[in-house]
C-alpha cells in the first residue's frame, strides 16, 4: 500500500483541477485548490509540519495555517458546498482503494477529463456512455437488444456552442487508435453538426474543451 505524502496529494490536486496549484496567483480557484491541499496534507500525512506542507507550493507556514483555518470554517458553517464536494472527491481519490489498480490509463484519462468539466464548466451537460470493455454473451445480447451502439465517443457534451450542436471526444492513449465503430460514430455526429475530436493527451483535451467554450 502506497504511503501518502505531500507530493502525492499535490499531484492529485493538480490533476483534479487541471493546473499547478503552486503557481503564484491570487485567483480564487488557485487559493481554494491550495487550501484543499493544505488540509488534506494535514489530515492524512502525519506527523508533518505546516512548513513542510507549504514547501511543496512555495508558501510559508503562516499561509498554510491560515488556509487550513479558513477552509475548516467554511466547512463548519457550510458556506461553500461546491468546495466541500471538491475536497471530498479528492480525498476519496487519494485514499487506498483496491479497485484503483484495475483502472487502465484510458480510465484515468477519462476520469481527469470528467473532473475538469465538473470543475471548470459545472453547468455543462456532459456524460460518458460505458460501452467499453468485455461482455458475457448475455451482456452482449442485452446491449444490442436495448439499443446499445458500439463506438460511442468517451465524452459527450450536449451544450451547443456557435455552429456546433455538441462536443464529442474520443480519448486514446498512444499508440491506440479509434476503432472502425468509433470512427463511424464520430463521422455520424460530425454530419449532425457536432464538433468531433480524438485526443491523446490531457493538456490537449483541456485546450479542446476551453476552445469549444470560447475561453481561448
Amino acid at each position: 500500500m502506497e504511503t501518502l505524502t505531500t507530493e502525492i496529494i499535490k499531484k492529485e490536486v493538480d490533476y483534479y483541477f487541471g493546473f499547478d496549484i503552486a503557481r503564484k496567483t491570487r485567483l480564487r480557484q488557485f487559493i481554494d485548490a491550495r487550501s484543499i491541499y493544505y488540509k488534506l496534507s494535514r489530515d492524512h500525512v502525519r506527523p508533518i509540519s505546516y512548513s513542510a506542507i507549504g514547501e511543496k507550493v512555495k508558501v510559508n507556514h503562516a499561509t498554510v495555517m491560515h488556509g487550513i483555518k479558513t477552509i475548516e470554517n467554511i466547512f463548519e458553517y457550510n458556506q461553500d458546498p461546491f468546495l466541500k464536494e471538491n475536497f471530498e472527491s479528492i480525498e476519496k481519490n487519494i485514499m487506498p482503494n483496491n479497485f484503483n489498480k484495475y483502472l487502465t490509463k484510458e480510465d484515468q484519462f477519462q476520469n481527469a477529463v470528467m473532473q475538469y468539466f465538473k470543475m471548470q464548466y459545472p453547468d455543462a451537460f456532459v456524460i460518458h456512455c460505458p460501452n467499453e470493455g468485455k461482455r458475457t454473451p448475455f451482456e452482449r445480447f442485452k446491449f444490442k437488444k436495448l439499443g446499445g451502439v458500439a463506438g460511442v465517443p468517451d465524452v459527450l457534451c450536449f451544450d451547443s456552442k456557435g455552429d456546433f450542436n455538441g462536443l464529442a471526444i474520443e480519448l486514446k492513449i498512444k499508440p491506440n487508435k479509434p476503432t472502425e465503430n468509433q470512427q463511424k460514430c464520430l463521422k455520424t455526429l460530425e454530419n449532425k453538426n457536432w464538433k468531433t475530436v480524438v485526443s491523446y493527451d490531457f493538456d490537449e483535451c483541456k485546450q479542446i474543451i476551453d476552445e469549444y467554450f470560447g475561453i481561448i
